[in-house]
């Protein structure tokens, strides 16, 4: 998907939400916040109909960017910022500067188990515990509170709007793997944004990604969580703008 018409061009990848649920037009709209006047984004999601590798996704990224995009911001939110960092370091010719938001080379330890345990749920069938870690990620408590309404209105009906049980599996697999290998060697300009309430990624392991990133920049957001993208999307795009200046 395409947003915007400006002459800088950002690439973004996105998030767990783009491989758990069917992608819809409110999962557009919220990533379409974050780019700055000026830009063309390109928003990168997943097809379930495959189960790519890490390396596969990584070539693939590569690959459009090479013959759509040229050299490019590279954003990856969440999981995304997996690949990104490992498109970063396959192809720095192409990645004018790395944004990372919700996300670092490693999960924390709670987000770690949260993976593990919506990998387990999904694998046992469990579709409502599989969506349960998603309960209680906002910081404004009634944002968690209609997440919770909806959860309950829709308990028992939740795969119509997932992706295949299957594929979800394998990605969230992927990520713990992503999670649990080196940090891929990346010599780009980096910028990190985390809420230092993040409950997947922690504010220690987004200081290692920093640090072994010469030049990279940690920005952390105090009592936000891991939907900083979502609740404070103002303050990521003015943070991505001022990268094309």
């Amino acid at each position: 998907m395409t947003i915007g018409d400006g002459p800088a061009r950002i690439v973004v990848i996105s998030g767990g939400d783009a491989f758990v649920r069917r992608p819809d037009a409110k999962s557009a709209q919220r990533i379409g916040r974050l780019i700055p006047s000026g830009f063309t984004a390109y928003i990168l999601g997943y097809d379930p109909a495959t189960r790519p590798s890490a390396e596969e996704l990584t070539a693939a990224t590569a690959d459009f960017m090479r013959e759509r995009t040229g050299p490019a911001l590279l954003a990856g939110i969440s999981f995304g910022g997996f690949v990104a960092m490992r498109v970063a370091s396959l192809a720095p010719e192409l990645v004018r500067g790395l944004v990372l938001i919700s996300t670092a080379h490693r999960f924390s330890a709670e987000g770690r188990v949260r993976v593990a345990e919506q990998l387990a749920a999904i694998e046992r069938g469990d579709l409502d515990a599989m969506v349960r870690p998603f309960i209680g990620l906002f910081r404004r408590r009634r944002l968690n509170l209609a997440v919770r309404l909806a959860m309950w209105l829709r308990r028992g009906s939740i795969g119509l709007r997932m992706n295949d049980p299957e594929f979800v599996a394998h990605m969230l697999k992927m990520a713990l793997t992503c999670s649990d290998a080196p940090m891929p060697a990346v010599r780009t300009p980096a910028l990190i944004l985390l809420g230092e309430r993040d409950q997947f990624f922690d504010v220690a392991a987004a200081r290692e990604t920093a640090a072994g990133i010469a030049g990279a920049r940690l920005v952390t957001f105090a009592r936000e969580t891991h939907m900083l993208a979502i609740e404070r999307a103002s303050a990521v795009r003015q943070a991505i703008g001022r990268l094309n200046r």
